[in-house]
């Protein structure tokens, strides 16, 4: 039976990559935390929802052009986003579809359905 370490320290594990990508979304965030706003701010919830719930009623029409404003930015970070995701799911699924047997992003050894094992 191999032991923790012996798995660790293999070269190219995914335990590894795993960690390294953690490593990294941990450090992303603490940068994030710097120029975040975390100011608590005193407000009446039931003032919001009754406020929430009359833009449902009667919504403001008297600003048009901040209402197209808002619309085409909306429109515009939809069309990004899947701009952006397209291409990686894609990539994703290539590499997933080589695995035919779905466990594993990439071929392996341990699969008996895979050219590899």
């Amino acid at each position: 039976m191999m032991s923790a370490t012996g798995f660790l320290s293999r070269p190219g594990s995914s335990v590894r990559r795993l960690n390294g990508v953690c490593a990294l979304l941990i450090v992303a965030a603490l940068l994030a935390l710097i120029g975040a706003d975390i100011e608590i701010y005193p407000v009446d919830p039931w003032e919001e929802l009754s406020r929430i719930g009359l833009g449902l009623i009667r919504p403001g029409w008297t600003d048009l052009p901040a209402l197209l404003q808002a619309l085409g930015q909306t429109i515009a970070f939809a069309l990004l986003a899947v701009a952006l995701a397209a291409p990686w799911g894609w990539r994703w699924r290539w590499r997933i579809a080589g695995c035919r047997c779905g466990c594993c992003a990439r071929r392996c050894a341990r699969c008996t359905s895979c050219s590899g094992g």
